[in-house]
C-alpha cells in the first residue's frame, strides 16, 4: 500500500509519542544538536519526556549547569536525530528551544519525575567538570532542594521534520515544514 504525505507526518509524530512511553524505542533517546559559543556543533543524547503533536512541541530535561543549557539559552536553534536500525527509519527534526528552570512547567516536570531521575541532579559537580577519579565525579548532595535548583526543562517547538524510511524496494523520504497555513509536505529524493 502506497502511503501519502499525511500518513508520513502522522507516522513521525506517532513514533515520537511512542518514544515517551517505551524506553526501548529509539525515539526515547534522540540526539540533540546545538551550537556552542565558538559556533561549533555539539551533539548529545537526551531522554524524550513529552510530546505535544498539535502544538509541535517536544520536552526534554537538563541540568541547568550543563553546556547544552547555556548553548540553547544563547542560540535556541537546534536539531534532533533519531535512527532505528531495526525499523530502518531516520527522523530529523529542526526547531527552536526554550529553556525553563523556574516555571510551573519545570515544577510539574520535577514533581512527576521518578526519584531515580531526580537523583541525577544531586551531583555536586556540574556536567563536564573535570574530576580526579570516577568516585569524586559521582559525589552527591543530600539536599534535594539544591537538586531542584539544577533541574530544567527544554521545550522544542518543531518547525520542520524529515522522515527517511529505508527499504529494499526503494528508500522513501518526505520533508514537512510548518508554515502559517499549517504543514507543507513534499516527497524528496533520499
Amino acid at each position: 500500500m502506497e502511503e501519502d504525505l499525511g500518513q508520513r507526518l502522522e507516522m513521525a509524530w506517532a513514533w515520537l509519542a511512542q518514544g515517551v512511553q517505551q524506553r526501548h524505542s529509539a525515539a526515547h533517546t534522540p540526539a540533540l544538536a546545538t551550537v556552542d559559543a565558538q559556533g561549533q556543533p555539539q551533539v548529545r543524547t537526551l531522554v524524550l519526556r513529552a510530546v505535544d503533536a498539535p502544538a509541535r512541541r517536544l520536552r526534554l530535561h537538563s541540568d541547568r549547569r550543563s553546556a547544552k543549557w547555556q548553548e540553547l539559552s544563547r542560540h535556541p536553534a537546534c536539531q534532533l536525530l533519531i535512527y532505528d536500525a531495526g525499523l530502518k527509519r531516520q527522523l530529523r527534526l529542526a526547531g527552536g528551544a526554550r529553556v525553563a528552570g523556574d516555571s510551573p512547567l519545570a515544577d510539574q516536570a520535577w514533581t512527576q519525575s521518578r526519584a531515580m531521575s531526580r537523583r541525577c541532579y544531586q551531583q555536586q559537580a556540574a556536567p563536564g567538570t573535570p574530576a580526579a577519579d570516577p568516585v569524586s565525579a559521582l559525589r552527591l548532595d543530600e539536599d534535594e532542594h539544591q537538586a531542584r535548583d539544577r533541574f530544567g526543562v527544554i521545550e522544542i517547538e518543531i518547525h520542520s521534520l524529515d522522515l527517511l524510511v529505508l527499504a529494499a524496494a526503494g528508500h522513501r523520504r518526505s520533508h514537512h515544514r510548518w508554515t502559517a497555513a499549517g504543514w507543507v509536505s513534499s516527497w524528496v529524493a533520499p
